[in-house]
């Protein structure tokens, strides 16, 4: 940031001057704020031609003279035959005694009256990068903090890093990008990366009306490569946990994220895959590492897809992965060895039902077969909910739909009773986030334990 600057607050009205006849002026208010508008009332003589006009003047020029002010005006608005009226100006952005000048389209002031544009502390103004190193075209913010006080048009400009600091209207020249603050004291404002590679700043100037730049931060504009994911497997079954390798370049933003994509969903589009994504995990710096998503309930062709940024931003990786959603008898028996419990969530129920389904017969045979394999082996069967409705209800639902698997392995595999046991967890144990669809898909489940 740079050193600390004061800016302005008009706050104070004198008495009118009046120089000519009948001709006066007089402000509403006593204070203003930076390029907050305020109001003169104004009398002036019969007979003035159209082109009489009022201007705001510093008041460090003569007063007298037409044309010196007309060199010297902010802002003019013209009489147009006007005897009497109200105008409506903004303070200026920078301190200093101002002056509302009348004058008579013949060469002469006939009248003005005088504000003070007094000082402001704007030590509090601060500039935030979400990324310090950005590619092309990429999607950043940058968050600001202002003071109360400012301009409206107080902003925040992209700017070569090469123009020279400090002068307003230099960086307004040279700006690729900008956004007004419109009297904010903090915000967030989205920009795109400049398309040329190099040293970039967003730089905040304290007024539109070449005004000065009060702080600024550093950013690069450069190609990023690096970025990829990969699979120690292809194939996963519903509900598994899918453990992912990857790598991603310095500089990407915290909010760089994996998601788990319907491959259907067209590449590229950052905003495509947050709307499709089953789930998600965010890279939060790391730079390379393993994580962990799980595999979607319903069977089909998927996609693991970095994102350089979850604020419009671009697909920089991908590596497509297949969901079986029936598991076979010989994973069960690989998974129960390894983990001792495993989620099928190829056996579903008629809705608020312990019914079990048709197409469910699949699923249920693979652990028919488990069973009869291996007949020393015993099981707990787990029924799962998500947490929509009753808390009691689910409860009581997920122990009669683990009561209707028993049931159908018993009569349909002439399994022993005494093999399996039943627990209803409801909504207890969740494995994803209830508050999403695909969470409280993997939620609602059955689980073997041994």
């Amino acid at each position: 940031m740079r050193a600390t600057r004061l800016l302005v607050a008009a706050v104070l009205v004198v008495p009118a001057v009046c120089l000519a006849g009948s001709a006066s002026m007089h402000l509403d208010r006593t204070s203003l704020l930076p390029g907050q508008e305020f109001n003169v009332t104004f009398t002036a003589p019969d007979g003035l031609p159209d082109g009489a006009w009022i201007g705001l003047i510093p008041s460090s020029v003569p007063h007298g003279d037409e044309a010196v002010n007309d060199r010297n005006d902010v802002a003019y608005r013209y009489l147009s035959g006007q005897t009497s009226g109200t105008f409506t100006f903004k303070a200026p952005g920078h301190p200093g005694s101002y002056d509302l000048r009348m004058n008579d389209g013949n060469g002469k002031e006939i009248a003005s009256v005088t504000f003070a544009v007094k000082a402001v502390d704007v030590s509090a103004v601060t500039l935030k990068l979400s990324a310090t190193t950005v590619a092309p075209g990429a999607a950043f913010t940058v968050a600001f903090t202002a003071p109360p006080g400012l301009a409206e048009d107080a902003w925040v400009g992209i700017i070569p890093s090469s123009v020279p600091h400090g002068d307003g209207a230099e960086d307004d020249r040279h700006d690729v990008a900008y956004e007004y603050v419109s009297g904010r004291t903090s915000g967030t404002m989205a920009f795109e990366a400049p398309g040329t590679l190099g040293s970039w700043d967003a730089r905040f100037i304290d007024t539109g009306q070449n005004g000065t730049e009060i702080a600024s931060v550093t950013f690069e504009v450069r190609a990023l490569g690096g970025a990829t994911i990969s699979l120690d497997r292809t194939t996963y079954a519903a509900g598994e946990d899918v453990t992912f390798h990857f790598t991603a370049p310095e500089g990407f933003a915290k909010n760089a994220w994996v998601g788990v994509v319907p491959s259907s969903v067209p590449h590229g589009d950052e905003e495509a895959n947050d709307r499709a994504d089953l789930g998600y995990v965010y890279l939060e710096g790391r730079t390379a590492g393993e994580l962990t998503l799980k595999a979607p309930t319903e069977g089909g062709s998927y996609d693991l897809r970095m994102n350089d940024t979850d604020q419009h931003g671009r697909e920089v990786a991908s590596v497509t992965f297949t969901v079986t959603s029936d598991v076979s008898a010989e994973d069960m028996a690989a998974t129960l060895a390894a983990k001792g419990k495993l989620a099928l969530y190829g056996i579903h129920f008629a809705t608020d039902s312990a019914e079990i389904t048709k197409e469910s017969a699949k699923q249920l045979a693979q652990v028919g077969q488990l069973l009869i394999r291996d007949s020393s082996l015993k099981l707990t069967i787990e029924g799962h909910t998500d947490s929509t409705g009753n808390a009691d209800h689910n409860m009581e639902l997920s122990q009669r739909r683990a009561e209707s698997v028993k049931t159908y392995l018993v009569d349909t595999f002439g399994i022993e009773t005494g093999r399996l046991t039943t627990r209803g967890l409801g909504a207890t144990v969740p494995v994803a986030d209830n508050s999403k669809e695909a969470g409280r898909a993997l939620n609602r489940r059955v689980e073997l334990v041994r």
